[in-house]
């Protein structure tokens, strides 16, 4: 180290001098004048991040090497392989003359025709939702019992997905199906009653309880009151109305006998079940292999969580005790209950799910409560979840817990706007915001982020606070002036203006534009507003965010601070793949082509992300630039702690496209999770995902159970085990009914309203 410059008397004495107060000031005004210098000079450096250099390099390139060396003479050899072509086509025609030889017509491709999975009428019969699954040249079709192929070459037929052309038919014409001595004679292509048979005889999922009669057979109690139809169909054309014509109802032992003789049973809700259906295993889209594969991996989670943390929040699976590190701290509130109840019922895991249920019935509670929890985490995991354990089995234990858990989240709305603050104490009722967000603000992502459940709790309960209080916030953010056409991450709830302006897709913003979305979606297409809000807000996100990287031309949606470009993103916003693929599907207006472009290419950039680490796992966040591509470059960039947005996205891509490769890349990362997350006490993330091995970080996540393991069991199973036209998914992915499409959306009598 170089020693620090003194200055020194020149007597004799020797002693040191100190320096005079003008040296000083000249000193103190050099030094401010350097720092000046080197603060704007930051702030008014190029975008290198951007395309400018990459512009310039190009049009340099363009300007071609010739600049300086002549181009070489043209190859008189050049036209070889068109001649070898040539000669070829030449001697098979001359060897071949009786046999006419295929040529690929020179035409351009049609282009491919979306298939929505909300219902449009469609007409012509050579559309492929209308293309018959199933022939009847045989009496004797294939069918599949109990998991086993009755065919031999059923399983190597299945295995080609591509082929296979399960669609759901929007022509509501009606058919008979029927079953007797083990044959199914399908003449159906209602959506509704495939969906059913689809779902039962493949998932063991039941909206009923069962309970043995005096001879020990199996009787199926409804949740709502029905009545027998006689069997009065036709085949001569004619029918009754489609909405006023009757569910099928199969009550059907594990052998395949049927139980009961009566066929046709009409809810009083107009819900069907069928119990134990046989299903031709070809008409459906089930990689059962890989889905068992993750029920096993679900199994595994949810059996150590209740070995070493039952009743807590969440699971420390290398050290084998209860996390009480997490976002609820120490209190006993069973998150990850809650959060996997669905998760369960999906997957047919019913001793689990009855455990479950009678654990929440009994021990959970709010009231005891007394530190800060987070407004949106409280209603993403316990109020979705619940809510979504009500819809798919009408249990009202489950309905009585949502409401009774959003009523505690109430008082954070009282603001002068309207905003609710973002923490809550349950016990005291007071509610703040948090310190570090720009000035008190409110958050975009959780605020924005409560719409979904607090319509359909209304709905469902005949109260309509709930929805009062989300229409508030929806009115407010309608009528702010947007920067851009964008909505920054911050609002203050005293004053109803924008905090900083950060805008993201990522943290901080991201939930909000899926709720706009699904908002729509949930009304059964009847909230214009929020379709509208959701375009206006994707158009602008897309021309100021969207970016594509150089040279690998990888689509990204970066972050904007203060109208400069941060070339970052988030693993949060890999859920935008599934985003902007559902907005194109939905309605097929001037963005929807756009839409699909940027969702395909979102969904390839998070599997590059994964891709590209050593573990085959994605990082928290990762960044663009000309030197990289995808890729985490600081040390609290790196970790993974087993999200699952990249695996919505794949879940969401696969159902709109059936392109093969979304599966493939579930299963590569399944095999990851598998070789570097899992441990003998369940399944923990990872602290770097470029390091070899990498070290865990000994969390498993409630989100795991309800997120991630849900997306990639759907993504193997059949469209209509939850299909998309007729469930939406929270951002927790819990599955809430769609109205006016989904029977089990199930409306409170005039009679509940407070």
């Amino acid at each position: 180290m170089l020693p620090t410059y003194q200055r020194f008397n020149a007597s004799s004495s020797g002693k040191i001098r100190s320096f005079r107060a003008s040296e000083r000031i000249l000193i103190f005004l050099v030094f401010i004048s350097f720092l000046i210098i080197v603060l704007f000079g930051f702030f008014l450096l190029p975008d290198f991040g951007g395309t400018n250099v990459i512009q310039a390099y190009n049009k340099f390139k363009q300007a071609g090497p010739e600049m300086f060396i002549p181009a070489p003479p043209i190859d008189k050899n050049r036209d070889i392989f068109d001649l070898d072509k040539l000669r070829l086509d030449q001697k098979i025609k001359s060897e071949l003359n009786d046999v006419d030889l295929l040529e690929k017509p020179e035409v351009q491709e049609p282009p491919k025709v979306p298939i929505a999975p909300i219902p449009v009428p469609v007409h012509n019969k050579n559309h492929p939702q209308t293309k018959k699954v199933v022939t009847t040249e045989s009496s004797e079709l294939i069918y599949h019992v109990n998991g086993a192929d009755q065919d031999p070459t059923a399983r190597k037929r299945r295995d080609k997905v591509k082929e296979v052309t399960l669609h759901f038919c929007n022509v509501r014409t009606v058919f008979i199906v029927e079953l007797t001595n083990k044959k199914i004679i399908n003449m159906s292509n209602s959506p509704l009653i495939l969906s059913a048979i689809t779902v039962i005889a493949l998932t063991g999922i039941t909206l009923t309880s069962l309970k043995y009669n005096k001879n020990g057979n199996e009787d199926e109690i409804f949740v709502d009151n029905y009545h027998d139809y006689d069997d009065d169909f036709s085949l001569n054309g004619t029918h009754p109305n489609i909405s006023q014509y009757p569910k099928i109802h199969y009550n059907i032992n594990q052998n395949g006998s049927v139980l009961n003789e009566k066929r046709v049973v009409k809810r009083s809700n107009g819900a069907i079940r069928i119990d134990y259906s046989i299903v031709d295993k070809n008409l459906s889209m089930i990689d059962e292999s890989r889905r068992q594969k993750v029920k096993e991996m679900m199994q595994h989670a949810w059996s150590n969580y209740k070995l070493y943390a039952w009743g807590k929040n969440e699971l420390k699976p290398i050290s084998k005790r209860a996390h009480t590190g997490s976002i609820f701290g120490s209190y006993e509130l069973g998150a990850t209950i809650v959060d996997s109840m669905d998760t369960l019922y999906i997957m047919g895991m019913k001793d689990e799910f009855d455990e479950g249920r009678e654990w929440i019935a009994k021990e959970f509670t709010l009231d005891n409560v007394s530190a800060d929890i987070s407004v949106f985490e409280t209603n993403i995991r316990f109020v979705g979840g619940l809510l979504a354990a009500y819809a798919l089995t009408g249990d009202p234990i489950f309905k009585e817990k949502a409401q009774y858990v959003a009523d505690k989240l109430l008082p954070a709305f009282q603001t002068p706007t309207g905003i609710p603050y973002a923490l809550i104490n349950f016990r005291s009722g007071s509610s703040k915001n948090y310190g570090w967000a720009s000035g008190g603000s409110s958050i975009l992502s959780e605020f924005g982020t409560l719409h979904l459940e607090f319509a359909y709790l209304s709905d469902i309960t005949g109260n309509s606070v709930y929805r009062e209080r989300v229409m508030n916030i929806r009115s407010i953010l309608k009528d702010l002036e947007k920067p851009k056409g964008l909505y920054p991450n911050y609002l203050n709830p005293k004053t109803g203006k924008w905090g900083q302006q950060h805008m993201s897709l990522g943290a901080l913003g991201d939930s909000f534009f899926e709720y706009l979305l699904k908002s729509w979606l949930q009304s059964g297409q009847t909230d214009e507003e929020a379709r509208e809000m959701y375009d206006e807000a994707m158009v602008a996100i897309m021309e100021h965010m969207v970016r594509k990287s150089s040279p690998g031309g990888l689509t990204y949606v970066s972050d904007m601070k203060f109208d400069r470009l941060e070339h970052k993103m988030d693993h949060l916003a890999c859920f935008a793949g599934g985003l902007f693929g559902l907005g194109a599907r939905t309605l097929q207006n001037q963005y929807a082509e756009k839409y699909m472009e940027v969702a395909e290419g979102i969904t390839n950039t998070c599997h590059e992300s994964y891709v590209r680490t050593y573990t085959h796992l994605g990082p928290e966040s990762f960044r663009f630039s000309d030197a990289v591509e995808a890729k985490a470059l600081k040390s609290q960039e790196k970790y993974y702690i087993l999200r699952p947005e990249t695996f919505e996205s794949y879940f969401i891509m696969w159902r709109l496209t059936h392109d093969q490769k979304y599966r493939d890349w579930g299963w590569d990362a399944i095999q990851a999770l598998e070789k570097h997350c899992r441990s003998d006490g369940g399944y923990s993330g990872i602290k770097n995902v470029y390091l070899e091995p990498p070290q865990q970080d000994d969390v498993q996540q409630s989100f795991f159970l309800a997120e991630s393991l849900k997306y990639l069991y759907l993504l193997y199973s059949d469209d209509s085990l939850l299909p998309l036209d007729e469930w939406v998914f929270n951002t927790e992915a819990h599955p809430l009914p769609i109205k006016n499409s989904n029977p089990l959306y199930r409306l409170a009598s005039p009679s509940s309203s407070p």
